[in-house]
C-alpha cells in the first residue's frame, strides 16, 4: 500500500512547512465526517498532522496535541479517526477511503 503520495503544489503550498519539515505520510482520502464524499488529503510531518479537503486546508493538528489516533483497515480502504479534544467523546476529524 502507497502511503506517500505527492501533493499538488497548490494544495502543498497551503501546508507553509517550516524549514527541514517534511511530509512522511500523506494519502488520499474520499469520505469525510459523517460518511460525505469530498476529495482531501492527509498529510502527516514529524511535528504536524494536516487534513485538506476539496483544495483547502481544513484542519491542522500539533502532533504532540494529539490525544487519540485510529487507523481501521478495511478491504481496499481504510478509516482514521483522531484529534480527540480534552473531555470530548467525539473524534476532531475522521475521514477514509480508498488507496490506489
Amino acid at each position: 500500500m502507497k502511503v506517500l503520495f505527492d501533493l499538488p503544489p497548490d494544495e502543498l503550498a497551503l501546508l507553509k512547512l517550516e524549514k527541514g519539515e517534511e511530509i512522511h505520510y500523506c494519502v488520499p482520502y474520499d469520505l469525510y465526517g459523517n460518511r460525505r464524499i469530498k476529495d482531501g488529503w492527509i498529510a502527516v510531518t514529524d511535528k504536524r498532522l494536516f487534513v485538506l479537503l476539496s483544495g483547502q486546508l481544513q484542519k491542522e493538528f500539533l502532533l504532540s496535541k494529539v490525544e487519540k489516533v485510529r487507523c481501521e483497515p478495511c478491504a481496499g480502504s481504510g478509516l482514521l479517526t483522531g484529534g480527540r479534544p480534552a473531555g470530548s467523546h467525539r473524534p476532531a476529524w475522521h475521514c477514509g477511503g480508498g488507496n490506489p
